[in-house]
């Protein structure tokens, strides 16, 4: 199942990228006309967090480098799923699509892919079915 972040990332770009600017324009023109230090301190810490974010995701869309993990479906909450990796470790998965939440059930195995650092979804492959408990 492609969740294809991509899109969603190239959008948060621009919305960092809007604010970054938005934000450094603000930040010149309260030191320019000396208003209160604080607004100029609030627009630095803004940019600055701006342009994390536009590096982080810049370099997701970039490189494309691509985390991957198999695991079973612990449970689902919400819009949280719980997955066990192979490694012991357990990754909680924000899943906004409701399609591929009805998909997965508990002790179902999967593989899953994320972005390298923003860690958004890429893709999720059932590799097997869970497994059918016997009735007595």
């Amino acid at each position: 199942m492609d969740l294809r972040p991509y899109k969603n990332l190239s959008i948060f770009l621009a919305a960092n990228i809007l604010m970054f600017g938005s934000f450094c324009v603000r930040l010149v023109l309260d030191i320019q006309l000396q208003l209160l230090p604080v607004l100029a301190w609030l627009s630095f810490l803004v940019c600055l967090g701006s342009l994390t974010g536009i590096l982080f995701v810049g370099a997701d869309l970039v490189t494309r480098k691509q985390d991957c993990f198999q695991g079973k479906v612990i449970n689902k909450e919400g819009r949280i799923v719980h997955i066990l990796t192979t490694e012991d470790r357990l990754k909680r998965l924000r899943l906004n699509q409701t399609w591929v939440r009805e998909r997965l059930e508990a002790d179902q195995r999967v593989e899953f892919r994320l972005t390298h650092f923003t860690k958004m979804p890429v893709s999720i492959s059932i590799l097997e079915p869970p497994a059918q408990k016997e009735m007595e």
